[in-house]
């Protein structure tokens, strides 16, 4: 069987076939061992089909970031939510904030002895281990006033524990991998955020070179696949909104994120299906990459929305 069989495919109801019946087998029939010997001899082509078109797309790929490329993380941040949690994570998190304004104010010389005083009242409070929520509820004012300058602070934008990592289009749940992306409008805009939210954003550089599977056909020219309708379609897949109801048609793109990151692949990159301006690229190991030593926070002030009328062909009595 040819290698490339599905990037000759000029009719998209061919891929489509092919791609239906491969779903259907890892939604509903087999998962986690696939079972290529199977008497559904029809059944093995079309997995062949789609594993030769992933390995010839692998080894063809023209993607890759490393150090001279900064990544994106976003997170909603939430005040009340994020610090009634762990008490000694949160006051270790809160007295850094707290430091690093002080620094900040003096450096522009606009704290004075008074408030300085209080706040340094407020931090040996602190490290004397009192309850973060009776800190929090008596010094709600002040804390608050210094988390909404500094935002998260960098360990806590990081890939979420396992035992707290929902499944999403990449993921299975329980198996944590970074979300970023690629421009910082992206990655604000897939997190959904409300009028007058706060976002955290953090800068996240490559330490080495990381080779990303990527489903945009513009990162094949080279093998003249670009504005290929295999890839294209395959595009489609890793962009479609799902609701939360729909989780198990995650499972096809989470099986081939699997495949290619025991290709040796690092990640995956896919076109964002919110905003026009950049792209997800989502890192299997975050120990591969750098985080910035600061975050920033931005106020949601204006949020877009681009529409389509239905027509209907039903007319009213």
């Amino acid at each position: 069987m040819d290698p490339v069989l599905l990037f000759e495919c000029t009719r998209e109801r061919e891929i489509y076939d092919v791609w239906k019946n491969f779903c259907n087998e890892l939604m509903h029939i087999n998962r986690f061992f696939i079972n290529f010997q199977s008497k559904n001899i029809q059944m093995n082509i079309y997995f062949n089909l789609i594993f030769e078109a992933i390995d010839y797309m692998i080894n063809s790929c023209e993607y890759y970031v490393d150090s001279s490329n900064t990544l994106y993380r976003a997170r909603l941040f939430d005040y009340e939510k994020e610090h009634y949690k762990k008490e000694d994570e949160a006051i270790g998190n809160i007295i850094d904030r707290i430091i690093a304004y002080f620094v900040k104010a003096s450096e522009e010389d606009r704290a004075s002895e008074e408030n300085v005083k209080y706040y340094k009242q407020v931090i040996e409070k602190m490290k004397e281990g009192k309850s973060i929520i009776h800190l929090v509820d008596t010094e709600y004012k002040f804390v608050k006033m210094v988390n909404e300058i500094m935002g998260f602070h960098p360990n806590d934008m990081k890939a979420p524990p396992y035992s707290k990592t929902k499944q999403g289009r990449i993921n299975p749940e329980g198996i944590s991998y970074l979300y970023t992306c690629d421009c910082p409008q992206t990655c604000i805009a897939e997190i959904k955020p409300y009028i007058n939210s706060h976002v955290s954003i953090i800068n996240i550089k490559p330490k080495q070179q990381l080779k990303i599977f990527s489903v945009d056909s513009e990162d094949y020219k080279t093998v003249g696949l670009d504005n290929n309708i295999f890839i294209d379609f395959l595009k489609t897949k890793f962009m479609e909104p799902y609701r939360l109801e729909d989780s198990l048609e995650y499972i096809p793109t989470q099986f081939i994120a699997e495949y290619v990151k025991n290709k040796e692949c690092d990640g995956i990159k896919h076109p964002s299906s919110v905003s026009d301006d950049g792209n997800n690229v989502i890192i299997f190991d975050e120990n591969k990459v750098e985080f910035a030593k600061n975050t920033n926070l931005y106020c949601i002030n204006k949020i877009t929305y681009e529409t389509t009328k239905v027509e209907s062909n039903i007319s009213r009595l």
